[in-house]
């Protein structure tokens, strides 16, 4: 039998903290942006004017992996303690040490 180990410790203390960090950031681009005034005549405004929904739109996909790491630690937890309640319920038996090698 083998034993599946999934330590999402680091995930979680890590990759997660780094995306809500990222979100937090954004959130407050995108509060920024509000206030932004852009010249019409500047030569990037296409650009700064288009920035809001580009952070708005990153903003959105950093949630959704986010969500989609969440979830899926959920249901990757869920399958774990599953299989270890399916284990526990396996007939136990002992081997006995044998003296002799077969070859």
């Amino acid at each position: 039998m083998s034993k599946l180990v999934f330590k999402e410790q680091v995930l979680s203390d890590v990759v997660l903290q780094s995306l809500t960090n990222s979100i937090n950031d954004m959130n407050q681009a995108s509060q920024k942006t509000y206030s932004m005034s852009v010249p019409s005549g500047f030569s990037k405004y296409t650009e700064m004017a288009n920035c809001k929904s580009s952070i708005i739109q990153l903003t959105k996909e950093l949630q959704e992996l986010q969500a989609w790491i969440n979830s899926s630690c959920k249901k990757f937890d869920n399958a774990l303690s599953s299989m270890n309640n399916e284990v526990l319920l396996l007939p136990q038996s002992q081997l006995q040490v044998r003296k002799e090698v077969v070859r």
